[in-house]
């Protein structure tokens, strides 16, 4: 089966400490990217990018992890469901006719 995206590792020197260097991934593999979310345990974020997530956007659920994540997700879930989402489905309907080029 062929790939349909990439992963890089690159070993770097996050600059926090003169001594240290990290390995970071760059990953746009779907089954890899699904992957890496099923064994967040193992694939952390670095803290430098949290840290930085945390600043601009609060606690957000991309920013956090684990137990945090997990509650937030569970909160979230319901407004993703299939009886939710069909009750938007007029609503976005009639936006993207509203938008629609005419032709």
């Amino acid at each position: 089966m062929a790939s349909s995206g990439y992963i890089i590792s690159t070993v770097t020197d996050c600059g926090c400490d003169l001594v240290s260097q990290e390995e970071y991934l760059t990953i746009s593999d779907p089954k890899a990217i699904q992957y890496v979310y099923a064994n967040s345990q193992t694939f952390t974020r670095q803290k430098f990018v949290q840290n930085l997530i945390k600043m601009l956007l609060g606690p957000a659920i991309i920013a956090v992890d684990f137990d945090d994540h997990k509650r937030q997700r569970k909160i979230m879930q319901p407004a993703f469901g299939s009886p939710h989402l069909r009750s938007l489905f007029p609503v976005l309907i009639r936006h993207t006719q509203k938008v629609r080029p005419p032709g």
